[in-house]
């Protein structure tokens, strides 16, 4: 009697969704870096958004990744404000 070898097979597994916001249009190029940094099985989704200035943000599930101009600006303003408040206290 011959047995039969089953062959084991990978699931399919759904690509997974990203969202990438910009202020303008992501090229082909930067789609390909997004996709060494995240793996080949991605569905990419983009947004425009010009309140960015530049930059984009990626957001993955629950993780964010934000390069924006707009969030290193108001990083450095809090940072300033920060700064202001120390020295009213001295």
């Amino acid at each position: 009697m011959k047995h039969k070898r089953r062959r084991k097979y990978k699931p399919l597994r759904a690509p997974d969704q990203i969202i990438v916001r910009s202020a303008q249009e992501i090229s082909e190029e930067d789609k390909q870096r997004i996709s060494v940094l995240f793996g080949d099985n991605l569905r990419i989704q983009e947004e425009i958004d010009e309140t960015l200035i530049g930059g984009i943000r990626i957001q993955k599930k629950t993780e964010l990744f934000d390069g924006s101009i707009r969030s290193q600006l108001d990083k450095l303003r809090h940072k300033l404000y920060n700064l202001k408040t120390y020295d009213r206290h001295k």
